[in-house]
């Protein structure tokens, strides 16, 4: 375990009479050298952290090929801290894959904090085992495989999630896949999920091709006591189109659901018992903006609380409720405008509260009174610019004081946090009005590209409406006025661009992360070279070079690594033998095969000199040896057969000169026009006892004699 950064904090508790001193320490590391590590540093320091410690993680990549699980235990006293380094946006990440297998991070524990993360990657970004007490706040989940945050697995009590964005769910393309955002509870009960508070978290594009769905937040049959607050949540609609908010109910405590900007969802809110759903702005369902129905595994609808919540747009129906024979169902100063559609349908409305709801569009089951549904005003006399989301209400607005006061668990505050009531009554839908309009909340616009090539620069664009000045942090620093094009240096690694732009109204800001792709190494190349072909049992020269490679392996007639240049050679060849190269480097593999045909050598086959075919050629069978003369000119076969004369003919080029004779005197026995020099044999003496000329035997040895002189002349 590496220790970069050690600070050491003495803490003085008395307690009692008693002095007990807690040592917290402060660790700091970066990105591994290598990534996909089995043996992570960061999963490691995070289980070896005790309570009061802090572990910072700067900027980077740290990728875990195996399960990564970390168990990390604070106290109510000494919470553990677990962030990234100040201005830095640490991505925790594992191997991609389009087929569910790991999740990227697993978590058990108690009083600890995570901050300042980007989780990409896994079967579920994020999956709390059973735990309590965890803060998760100012990260990000994204490109999961299944769900992005999950709370099924054991009872968690007493979380903290918040400022989080989670996005692009259910990537996964082998096999059917879910895609929640937030997903808290067993469907049938057990791991329940309690009390946890879900605030400003901002949820979107979540895909599914399963009927498990993509709900932006789903909290299951037995989980209560839990708040989801002031989170953005939109387009839960791809692939698969299911609820924004979707809540079961039957819990010890009820659920609440309020302060929620919702829009672009398969349906707003669905729930079905126990649940007090307030001051939502609702936008644009494909289905309903508000659903009350019975969902198995929950066996009845009960205890449900709809109350101050402005559902406009496009919905088919903005509030579908299948009450039935339900207990303890209100519905009240809401504003319901579906206008060309459907404001109120469902069923058993005759057992359920209903009170100063006012309503644009058609009724079903129910219709205006005065009392339980008003008919409302057009949208543009009622709210400051519904186009720009803005439901604040106009100072002439029916929808002031026009709800009622008895109404319970409307809460104190509105949508946007101005204190509830200001008037005579409660105002109708999701805003309290104010005599003095809050100035409007700043938006801002701010683009670039999504990637770059290293060593390029990115030109980030922006613009802010209702602000007064904007302050870059994370890989730019400063001020910066509240529109305009900006490039920035040459970037080396993915780097997060944050803008935050202030108006009287507040503060928003915008974050970019821009990838840098890294230039491909170039391919390696490889030269390999050899002879054509050799003599049986006769070796080859291989020569080879390469470029741009670390590495060589041989294979075919030859094997085993070799270096990247050289020269080698090959055993003694007895057949047509490949040889072949593969060399590596950072771009890649080259690899070259070389053939060396083997010739084999003439046959001899009774190993007597001479050449079957020869022998062939000339005897037509194999019977004769080196050492024969069978045309008597004194030369053997196998100076005939390296003379290339006939060895059945003394005088193979036929001038008179038999084949010894020209061989022995240097010239060509198979030219007829090459002869040997002629020799004068010397004049002999009268031989003793010499017959008389009248003839007579010569004497044998003086022939001999003659004969030999001769040759010996002409050698």
């Amino acid at each position: 375990m590496r220790k970069l950064t050690i600070i050491k904090v003495l803490g003085v508790l008395s307690i009692m009479a008693w002095v007990s001193v807690t040592t917290a320490e402060i660790f700091t590391i970066s990105p591994p050298a290598s990534l996909d590590s089995c043996d992570e540093e960061f999963e490691n320091m995070a289980n070896a952290l005790q309570p009061g410690d802090e572990l910072i993680l700067t900027d980077g990549v740290y990728s875990q090929g195996c399960a990564r699980s970390i168990v990390v235990n604070g106290t109510v006293d000494n919470p553990i801290i677990i962030r990234a380094a100040d201005g830095a946006s640490p991505l925790i990440t594992r191997p991609n894959s389009t087929s569910p297998s790991s999740n990227n991070i697993e978590i058990s524990g108690s009083y600890f904090t995570i901050r300042g993360m980007r989780f990409q990657y896994g079967s579920s970004g994020v999956r709390f085992f059973a735990s309590n007490n965890i803060t998760f706040e100012d990260n990000k989940i994204f490109d999961t495989l299944n769900n992005a945050l999950t709370m099924n697995s054991g009872v968690t009590d007493s979380h903290i999630i918040r400022n989080n964005e989670i996005y692009n769910t259910g990537l996964a393309t082998s096999g059917e896949t879910e895609g929640e955002g937030i997903y808290i509870g067993k469907h049938s009960g057990g791991s329940e999920g309690t009390n946890h508070l879900i605030e400003n978290n901002y949820i979107h594009d979540l895909r599914a091709t399963s009927s498990g769905g993509n709900d932006g937040i789903e909290i299951k049959f037995g989980s209560g006591g839990n708040t989801i607050r002031g989170n953005v949540i939109h387009d839960t609609n791809i692939g698969q189109q299911f609820p924004c908010v979707f809540v079961y109910g039957h819990g010890a405590e009820p659920n609440i659901i309020e302060n929620n900007l919702l829009y672009n969802c398969g349906e707003a809110i669905l729930v079905t018992a126990d649940a007090i759903i307030r001051n939502n702005v609702i936008l644009n369902s494909s289905i309903n903006g508000i659903h009350l129905r019975v969902q198995s595994p929950a066996p009845n609808v009960q205890n449900v609380t709809i109350v101050n919540n402005t559902v406009y747009g496009s919905h088919p129906v903005c509030a579908q409720l299948r009450i039935g024979s339900a207990p303890n169902i209100t519905v009240a100063n809401n504003a319901f405008y579906c206008e060309g559609s459907t404001a109120i349908a469902g069923n058993g409305f005759a057992n359920a509260t209903f009170a100063n709801n006012v309503v644009r569009g058609a009724l079903s089951g129910v219709s205006i009174d005065n009392l339980q549904f008003i008919q409302g005003t057009p949208a543009a006399d009622n709210f400051v610019n519904v186009l720009l989301q803005d439901f604040r209400l106009l100072e002439n607005s029916a929808l002031i004081d026009a709800g009622s006061n008895s109404t319970p668990d409307f809460g104190q505050e509105d949508f946007a946090g101005t204190a509830r009531i200001s008037g005579s009554a409660i105002d109708v839908g999701a805003h309290e009005y104010s005599s003095t309009l809050s100035p409007p909340a700043p938006e801002l616009t701010f683009a670039g590209p999504a990637s770059v090539d290293a060593n390029s620069s990115a030109t980030l664009t922006w613009e802010a409406t209702n602000a007064t000045g904007c302050t870059a942090s994370g890989g730019w620093l400063g001020s910066r006025a509240v529109s305009g094009t900006e490039t920035t240096a040459a970037l080396t690694a993915d780097t997060s661009f944050t803008l935050t732009c202030t108006g009287d109204g507040g503060s928003v800001s915008e974050s970019l992360t821009v990838s840098v792709t890294q230039s491909p190494p170039d391919a390696p190349e490889l030269t390999f070279s050899g002879p054509a072909s050799v003599t049986a049992n006769s070796s080859a020269m291989l020569t080879w070079n390469t470029t741009n490679a670390s590495s060589c392996t041989a294979s075919g007639g030859w094997q085993g690594s070799r270096a990247v240049t050289g020269t080698q050679d090959t055993t003694a060849l007895t057949a047509d033998t490949s040889f072949t190269l593969t060399c590596t480097g950072a771009g890649g593999t080259v690899s070259d095969t070389l053939t060396v045909t083997v010739t084999q050598p003439p046959a001899d086959s009774d190993a007597d000199g001479l050449l079957d075919s020869w022998e062939q050629q000339y005897f037509s069978n194999l019977d004769q040896q080196g050492t024969g003369d069978p045309d008597g000119d004194l030369l053997q076969n196998l100076d005939e057969f390296g003379a290339g004369t006939d060895p059945t003919n003394a005088d193979s080029d036929g001038d008179g000169s038999n084949d010894f004779e020209e061989v022995q005197a240097g010239s060509d026995p198979n030219d007829s026009n090459s002869k040997p020099t002629p020799v004068t044999p010397p004049v002999e003496p009268p031989a003793q006892n010499a017959p008389s000329s009248g003839g007579g035997p010569l004497n044998p040895l003086i022939i001999l004699a003659t004969m030999m002189y001769g040759i010996r002349r002409r050698r």
